[in-house]
This record gives structure tokens, sequence and C-alpha cells, in this order.
């Protein structure tokens, strides 16, 4: 068995080496860097194998608060992306950062092992420490490597509502403390809490879910952050930090309060407004990156819907759909960043018959967008199809959100067609070969688990 204590560490190690050697020429720091992320996935693969070790080393035995690192049937699924997802924003970071590489790779090490340490932590004291670091760190990416006209506004935007969402959490976990005496989650989930405390602090979970997925109407400050930041960090925020709210809101309210939880179900009228009002406007948009961001939202708050209805099925779902929409986003993002590069714009009334002058990139443009709006054989189509079902289960009525996603069928089936179609623009180049081989590996997962959705199910649970 392999102790998780390394997924933690090896990153870290990457981070400061990076720092260490920011003289170094530019292409030998990318090759520390891919090092790095490559042993640390090398090291989870062979764990999957061989099984993972438990952790624990206690920091302040005053307050019960420990290093302490185990897995459980939420956590190990959301591990799998923590790992994985990265990988692909290597490449767009090869392209797009051209300044102050040592910066941007040391603090991209440092989020890849917080996210990672969020999906290992079973202390929850030591979970908040990792997302704070997390969400500080994505404040100096974006701010530092954004858009010069716009980053200024979207970190500050970015860092204060997140910080609400922190906040909140922070309020809970200490709450959780006060009543069972512990910051453990295995502690947690086997002592009593009080049914007005499990309001609270479900409450303020919900409310810190609602930010970060991010769900309507505290999602405004996703459009100008992934707007203004390049495809490395917004594969980032989409596939990995969006995920982090839901994640929490599972681990306490299935881990610890689940008899509590049922009351808040007439919340997922809140996730199937916003799953309509993110089509509408995804629908609006004539920029592709834009179209993507919009997207990206409405299926997290359709997993907001899936988590809210208490349904074990319906959560199973939603766990699927947050897995498999990550890296079908990573995707959808790698190719909007594609079109700019390519095209200069990605605004889709300047771009046409790419079917014909990029027929690569045509082709992953077909594959993801099918992939996304649910097509049979592909990841989507099961996260979709189990989340609706256990909706159904608690009632037919959510079972409206169905027409908004025919609404994401029309606006994805336009782009193909405004963008694949038509008289070609000339001097348009194809992706390279390296971009190729990225985009191929997030098809063959999603098609992976379009087919055998079993090897994600079987490692999902709701207990410790």
């Amino acid at each position: 068995m392999i102790s998780l204590l390394l997924l933690l560490v090896i990153p870290l190690i990457g981070s400061a080496v990076v720092l260490l050697l920011r003289r170094i020429e530019d292409n030998l720091i990318e090759y520390v860097v891919e090092t790095f992320v490559f042993l640390t996935v090398a090291i989870f693969l062979l764990s999957l194998l061989t099984g993972f070790s438990s952790f624990a080393f206690p920091i302040l035995p005053l307050i019960k608060f420990n290093l302490a690192l185990s897995l459980n049937g939420i956590s190990l699924p959301f591990l799998l992306i923590a790992v994985l997802v990265p990988i692909f924003a290597l490449l767009p970071a090869h392209k797009e950062i051209k300044d102050e590489k040592s910066t941007f790779y040391s603090l991209f090490l440092l989020i890849y092992a917080m996210i990672i340490g969020i999906f290992i932590s079973s202390d929850i004291l030591l979970l908040f420490i990792f997302l704070e670091i997390t969400l500080v760190s994505m404040f100096f990416l974006i701010y530092l490597f954004g858009e010069k006209e716009t980053r200024a506004k979207a970190s500050v935007e970015f860092l204060i509502f997140t910080q609400l969402g922190s906040l909140a959490i922070l309020a809970a976990f200490a709450l959780l403390f006060s009543s069972t005496g512990s910051f453990a989650l295995s502690s947690i989930s086997s002592s009593h809490v009080s049914f007005f405390d499990s309001i609270i602090i479900l409450s303020l979970m919900i409310f810190a879910a609602m930010i970060e997925s991010p769900v309507f109407p505290l999602h405004v400050w996703v459009t100008d952050a992934y707007d203004s930041s390049p495809t490395p960090i917004v594969i980032l925020l989409s596939a990995l930090v969006s995920r982090l709210g839901l994640y929490f809101l599972l681990l306490i309210g299935f881990l610890s309060l689940s008899s509590t939880f049922t009351v808040f179900q007439p919340l997922m009228w809140i996730g199937v407004l916003s799953v309509f009002y993110l089509a509408f406007v995804a629908m609006a948009q004539s920029r592709f990156k834009r179209m993507a961001i919009y997207s990206s939202a409405l299926y997290a708050s359709l997993a907001f819907v899936g988590v809210m209805s208490g349904n074990s099925t319906a959560i199973y779902g939603s766990i699927f759909l947050m897995v498999s929409y990550s890296f079908i986003t990573s995707a959808v993002f790698l190719i909007a960043g594609d079109l700019k590069s390519l095209n200069g714009t990605d605004d889709m009334t300047f771009i046409r018959g790419l079917l014909s002058s990029s027929p690569h990139l045509s082709f992953f443009l077909f594959v993801f967008l099918l992939a996304s709006l649910g097509l049979p054989g592909f990841s989507n189509f099961i996260g979709e199809f189990v989340t609706l079902l256990g909706i159904y289960t608690v009632s037919p009525w959510f079972l409206v959100t169905l027409a908004a996603l025919l609404i994401v069928t029309a606006f994805y089936l336009n782009a193909l067609k405004r963008l694949a179609f038509g008289r070609s623009i000339k001097g348009i180049r194809d992706i390279p070969r390296t971009e190729i081989v990225n985009l191929s590996f997030l098809a063959f997962i999603i098609i992976l688990l379009g087919i055998l959705p079993s090897l994600l199910f079987n490692i999902v649970g709701l207990g410790i």
C-alpha cells in the first residue's frame, strides 16, 4: 500500500523546486513541472492497484487537530479528477504563459497539491486550510496572468465571492466542532448534532456550495474570472475549484447530517431555475468561450439539483456528472483556446468552414460538443440519466429540467453548424500533434466512462 501523504508531498516539493530554479531556462522549468505532475499521477495509478494507506500526525492535540489523510466513497472519485485533470492544462500553459513562468508553475503545483489535499483530508480544519491556500493561490494566478484589461476586476470578484463561501464553511465547521468536540470526519459522522445546529450548518454549507459551483444568482463572479484567465487557469477553475462546494456539502450533508438534509429539498427549485437561466444565457452568446463558461455552470447547477434532492440515486448520478463534466469542460476550454489562437478570435460570427480548413479541430469539436449534450456512448449521458432518474423518484415535476437540456442541445448544434460548415477562411491552420494527443486522451476517458460507467460507480459510496 502507498501512503496518501506522497500524493500531497510530491507536488509541494515540485512547487518549491520550481521557485528555487526560477533563474534557469523556461524549457527546463516546464520539464521539471511535468516530471512532478506525472510522478504524482504514476503514484496515484499504482495506488489504485495496490491500495491507499492512511496517514495521521498530531499538529495541535489541544483541539484535536491532526494532519489526517484518508479516503472514503465520496472523496475517491473527486481525487481521480484532482490528479488527472491538471495534466491537460500543461500543454496550453506551455503555449499561453510567456512571462514569469517560474511563478506560474510554482502556484500551479501548489494548487495541484492543495486540491489533492482537500480530497484526501479526513480532518475538516485541515480541509479548510487547504481550501484557503487554493483560493488565494487562484487569486494570484488570475491577477498575474489574466488579460491586462480585466484581470484586476476578475481576480477581486473571485476573491470576494469565494471568501464569502469560505467564511460560511468556516462558521459551519466551527459549529460542528462545538457540537461534536472533534474535527475528524469519522468522529463527526458518528456523533449526534442537534436539529437546530444541523439546520444552521447545512444552511451555511448550501450557501457556500451555491457560490463555489456556481448556482444562480451567486454565479456572477464566474464570467469575468473565467473569461479573463488563460486556458490552463480556466481548466483548474471549471474542472476542479467549481467542484469543491458540492464536495463539502456531500461530506457534511451525507456523512454527518443526512437525517436533516431532506428539510432543504425545496431548494432543488433554485437549481432548476439556475439550469434554465444559464441555458438561455449560454444560447445568447456569440463567443465560444463564453458559451462554454455558462454551459459549465449549467451542469454544475444540474449536479446541485441532484445533490439537494437527497435521493441516493440522484447523488450518485451527480457525482458521476461532476467527474464526467470535469474532463469534458477541460476539452471544451482547450478547443476555445485553440479557436482563439488559430483564428485570432473565438467569436462564432467570424469563424466558419473549420471542417475543411481544420479537420482535426473540427473532429474534436464534434466529439466534445456531442459529449456535452449527453449523447449515448459518452460519459455525460450516464451522469444526466442517473441524476434525472433519481430526481424523478423525488418528484416528477423536477423533470422540467429536461426542457433546459433541450436548449443546451439546440445551442450546441447551432455552434457546430456555425463553426464547422460554410466556406472556409483561408490561412487558418489546424491544431498541432501535441494538441491532438491531449484531446485524444480526454476523448478516451469520456468514452471509457460512457461505455463502462461501473469503473466509477463501483468506487462511489455515501459512507466513510
